[in-house]
């Protein structure tokens, strides 16, 4: 068996920027980040906004206080598919329950197929496609909105 060394250098940009993202949803400042984890704020802006790799301890205080999931940026070979999935995925990953269900409902009201809605016969347009304001009443209707 012959050994080579592994010149692999792991980007921390895309993560970084996931973690910012995350932390801006839950409505934390970098300096309250910083705070928790035991960092300068500056530590917090290098790794957000710079790729800086911070510690693992660091690393693992961030992603798993924002729930954030690393499996697609440590094994992305695991997760080949088209790039719109991946940039989908990471905005998904840095919502929170509530935007989530929000995102949920807007996907069930526009990408479901449009036969399995309950729309008045006056409302689709001649092409088959539904005026912006029935969508907009449709979604507002959606279970978990109406509980906001």
């Amino acid at each position: 068996m012959k050994i080579e060394r592994d010149n692999r250098r792991f980007d921390f940009h895309d993560i970084g920027l996931a973690i910012k993202r995350a932390r801006e949803a839950s409505g934390m400042t970098q300096e309250q980040l910083a705070y928790i984890v035991d960092r300068a704020p500056r530590t917090i802006m290098y790794n957000e906004n710079d790729g800086q790799h911070p510690s693992l301890n660091t690393f693992y205080q961030m992603v798993t206080m924002f729930d954030i999931s690393v499996d697609q940026y440590f094994y992305p070979s695991k997760n080949k598919g088209s790039e719109c999935r991946k940039r989908i995925d990471a905005i998904l990953n840095a919502l929170d329950e509530k935007e989530l269900k929000i995102v949920e409902a807007m996907i069930q009201v526009n990408i479901i197929p449009l036969g399995s809605h309950q729309f008045p016969a006056s409302e689709p347009s001649g092409n088959g496609i539904f005026h912006l304001q029935s969508h907009h009443n449709i979604l507002w209707q959606h279970p978990y909105l109406i509980s906001l």
